[in-house]
């Protein structure tokens, strides 16, 4: 494992599915923590509070565990969170990450500053200098949330149509629970992105089935699909992904850790490539699930899912699917 551990490492690789709510170390939210002077926690308590130590029962139990929680509590400024992806970014460029698209839900700290447009505006201020600093390309990726009011969303679309000409965003993304909050609830907001000329991309397919990637892809116009394996269980899906040359971001840690599957080999990773369905391995909540992107991918390979060289394919592929 530490030779195949070693060889992934070296790689310089794409990560096109992070949270960072589910990116913060146990560090930095300790860090937020003394600095707001609310509390006096540890670093062994956020190392607890953070990283899952079972499997959660569900996709909602599994975002009750982000760090989400915490950042509302401990950020109580826009240059509080600056700092949040300003670390969380020096840790990904640690594990050789050259590419990363970063999702952001900014209706979780409208309360920090009058304008959100300006809030964002900071966070990609911090960005550049991150990059800077590491040498990786990032991009930033706005949330809408699938629980949030319908004018919240629209106001993140507000948002997100002043920042996209800039360069400052580099899309949308619609994430949440299916079940509750399908598809078809979103079509109002998906033209108004489409009309914007923003890259929309959705999560689907996640903890449901294959009708929703479906969707996600005909009535939604998602360029890409966050998880999507549950495509991989109707052809007619199948041939929709590869005619229209749509890439799955694959999480697979985080598909066993909300319970969506019950082990690795269960995913079916290997029915998509071997359909030729555009696929990249990504990490979504790597603090939350306790992986890095260089264990998430040399572990698929121990395990004989995927070999050394298909993950190198991925890599060259996923380039053309990179936000610009």
């Amino acid at each position: 494992m530490a030779k195949i551990q070693a060889k992934v490492e070296s790689l310089k690789k794409l990560d096109l599915h992070r949270h960072i709510e589910g990116s913060v170390s146990p560090k930095t939210m300790f860090e937020l923590c003394r600095k707001s002077r609310q509390e006096r926690k540890s670093l062994d308590y956020f190392k607890k509070e953070l990283i899952l130590e079972k499997r959660a029962k569900s996709l909602d139990q599994f975002i009750k565990k982000l760090g989400t929680r915490f950042l509302k509590k401990y950020v109580l400024t826009p240059d509080d969170l600056a700092f949040v992806f300003s670390e969380s970014i020096a840790e990904v460029a640690d594990d050789n990450v050259s590419h990363l698209e970063l999702r952001f839900s900014p209706s979780n700290f409208l309360t920090l500053d009058k304008s959100p447009t300006l809030l964002v505006k900071k966070i990609s201020q911090a960005i550049k200098q991150a990059e800077r600093d590491n040498k990786i390309k990032v991009k930033l990726i706005l949330c809408l949330k699938r629980d949030d009011l319908k004018e919240i969303n629209f106001k993140v679309v507000e948002v997100a149509k002043k920042l996209y000409p800039t360069g400052e965003i580099a899309g949308l993304d619609l994430a949440g629970n299916e079940h509750f909050f399908p598809n078809e609830l979103f079509g109002d907001l998906a033209r108004k992105i489409k009309k914007a000329g923003i890259p929309f991309l959705v999560h689907a397919g996640e903890v449901t089935n294959a009708q929703s990637v479906k969707s996600a892809v005909e009535l939604l116009g998602a360029a890409r699909v966050g998880h999507g394996t549950k495509a991989a269980f109707d052809d007619s899906v199948i041939e929709l992904l590869v005619r229209k040359n749509i890439l799955l971001e694959i999480c697979p840690t985080s598909n066993l850790d909300t319970s969506a599957y019950d082990y690795y080999e269960e995913i079916p990773i290997r029915r998509l490539l071997d359909c030729k369905v555009p696929i990249l391995i990504c990490t979504d909540d790597p603090v939350t699930s306790g992986i890095t992107l260089t264990s998430e991918v040399a572990n698929l390979i121990k395990r004989e899912i995927i070999t050394l060289g298909e993950y190198k394919k991925m890599l060259q592929s996923a380039v053309k699917f990179c936000l610009e």
